[in-house]
């Protein structure tokens, strides 16, 4: 993160929009412990859906696109959407 003050806005919505397109939150923050290979650095989030198309529903959202903003200025996102194991 490049800038934490820039990221607020994003942030304090981003929620929101995720549970409006059908997930939520299992696991947000920053400390996270390498047990093999490099951790990744800043925050992690990790965001369930019921399915990859709902996931990809919320990623090309017009809520997502709004709140994006100067999220590129103040962070290097690195997103990922990986299809579960079924139940």
């Amino acid at each position: 993160m490049n800038d934490a003050d820039a990221m607020k806005p994003h942030q304090e919505k981003v929620a929101a929009v995720v549970k409006q397109y059908g997930g939520r939150f299992i696991a947000r923050g920053s400390k996270v412990e390498a047990v093999e290979g490099k951790a990744p650095d800043g925050m992690v989030g990790i965001i369930k859906f019921k399915s990859l198309a709902d996931a990809q529903r919320w990623r090309a959202s017009p809520e997502i696109k709004a709140i994006a903003g100067s999220r590129p200025q103040a962070a290097a996102p690195r997103v990922f959407l990986v299809e579960g194991l079924s139940n």
